[in-house]
């Protein structure tokens, strides 16, 4: 639930998984050599066995991705480069050499972000390991706008309090769980902050009742979703997917309609696998609702895992 409440630009991590019962003492602990029967004179003894020691078991290798090089109708659009630092966090992040973001971190928590995009530094405090505040400044260090945390024994946030540029308190945001994991949010409109409204979110953290009248039904095979407006008005979401032998999504047909105007986009997306992870996608739009700016969007992924090795595409789309 901490990343509920971080609103951090935060990066696609990608994660892949790729004895004996002797009866001896603990470990660290000296048995006591067995008494012997007298031997006789020039006797032999036979040697001691020694006991097997099992391997080590090889931690799991982290991958990560360190470029996403995008391509629109065949044409070069950008390429996004990350780096990490030895604990596999980001630290910066570049778009075709411009940079984008740097994060910095005291050990694992995050507690600087600058989105050169935004313009803005946020800054975060914790106690406990628990994020209590965060601070918002523009990059020449003017106020831009704070929240303090309020949290549950579990570091669950249970209220976030806003302030404005100069201080004043702009309004709160509260959260409720439910025993089966599902939360709500309660929280003012932005043009309107005296009037509040309340988002419920399911189990996995999908967003179920905006609050607004909309709500949205999963299904249970999560292949249709369901989005129904105050007036009734329904967009039905549908997806199709075809798997290898190891899981992986390798074919996706994906459908919406809209009742509004009787809109439909449709598209595909394909994806190529290494070491279990999404190397290249090719996504292709049919362009029937007239929502996308283009027909072919591909992507070639390269990987850095935490015990060194790199694999993937690199810009030109070959195999590294």
């Amino acid at each position: 639930m901490k990343q509920s409440h971080l609103g951090l630009s935060v990066l696609l991590a990608c994660t892949i998984m790729l004895a004996g019962c002797g009866g001896g003492a603990p470990q660290g602990v000296s048995e006591a050599a067995p008494e012997q029967a007298p031997s006789s004179e020039g006797a032999t003894e036979a040697p001691a066995a020694q006991e097997s020691k099992p391997e080590p078991i090889a931690e799991p290798e982290e991958f990560f991705v360190i470029q996403d090089a995008e391509y629109v109708n065949g044409n070069l659009k950008s390429v996004t480069v990350t780096e990490y630092d030895d604990a596999m966090h980001p630290v910066k992040r570049t778009v075709n050499g411009a940079l984008g973001h740097e994060w910095t971190y005291d050990g694992d928590l995050l507690v600087e972000e600058i989105d050169y995009n935004s313009d803005l530094r946020f800054i975060y405090t914790y106690e406990g390991g628990v994020l209590v505040h965060e601070e918002q400044v523009g990059l020449d260090g003017s106020p831009w706008k704070t929240i303090d945390y309020e949290n549950d024994p579990q570091g669950n946030p249970l209220v976030e309090r806003w302030y404005n540029a100069t201080g004043e308190h702009t309004g709160d945001i509260t959260y409720a769980y439910g025993s089966d994991g599902s939360y709500s949010r309660t929280r003012p409109y932005a043009d309107a902050p005296d009037v509040y409204y309340t988002q419920l979110y399911d189990a996995e953290g999908r967003l179920i009742d905006n609050g607004q009248g909309t709500v949205w039904d999963y299904g249970e095979d999560r292949t249709v979703k369901t989005a129904t407006d105050a007036s009734g008005n329904r967009c039905v979401v549908t997806y199709e997917y075809t798997r290898d032998a190891d899981g992986n999504v390798t074919h996706t047909d994906y459908s919406d309609f809209f009742d509004i105007g009787g809109t439909q986009t449709v598209y595909t997306i394909d994806n190529e696998y290494e070491n279990g992870m999404r190397v290249y996608s090719r996504k292709e739009n049919s362009l029937l609702g007239g929502f996308e700016d283009h027909d072919v969007e591909e992507h070639y992924y390269l990987y850095q895992g935490s015990a060194g090795t790199v694999f993937g595409r690199d810009e030109t789309g070959a195999a590294v």
